[in-house]
């Protein structure tokens, strides 16, 4: 036999055992409205009003790909690829090809998740849990026009496992 064959044969064999759960999900938001507003001083002594299309006024726009494999002994390996968009124009924001998110990881329920890359500097998840009002009017998230975290890159960031009902 020859050695291509041999690896074929004995790729062939092991595969089988090296299967892992693979989960890879394709998610988006599209922020868009229409705002009316009256009683605009014109200038020239007097009041006017206007209609005009907007979009990102209470969240981002995106498109994003997220996933994990399991490796061994409840151990995933996870990425997050997240791009901001301009509904109004139709173009991409941050200059960047994933703009919003872009880190890899490893995921565990007994040690809790380590992430590198690009993310938001304030985790929104953790925000969405902790915020009694649920980033309404007047919540943790009035603190930031938009609902729009900035982002970072070159991040470390580690999230330990939930004890007792809480996690850091």
């Amino acid at each position: 036999m020859r050695l291509h064959t041999k690896l074929v044969a004995a790729l062939a064999v092991v595969s089988p055992l090296a299967y892992g759960q693979t989960s890879v999900t394709l998610y988006g938001r599209l922020d868009a409205s229409i705002e009316y507003m009256n009683h605009i001083n014109n200038g020239l002594g007097g009041n006017s009003s206007r209609w005009r299309a907007e979009g990102g006024d209470w969240g981002t726009s995106m498109l994003g790909l997220k996933g994990s494999e399991e490796l061994a002994g409840g151990l995933k390996a996870i990425f997050n690829l997240e791009k901001g968009l301009q509904v109004m124009d139709g173009t991409t924001s941050g200059g960047r090809l994933w703009s919003r998110r872009a880190f890899v990881g490893l995921s565990s329920q007994k040690w809790g998740t380590l992430q590198a890359g690009r993310n938001l500097s304030i985790d929104s998840d953790g925000v969405w849990e902790f915020d009694p009002f649920v980033q309404q009017a007047f919540s943790s998230a009035s603190l930031v026009r938009g609902r729009n975290w900035q982002q970072t890159s070159n991040n470390v960031e580690y999230h330990s496992p939930v004890f007792w009902g809480f996690d850091v």
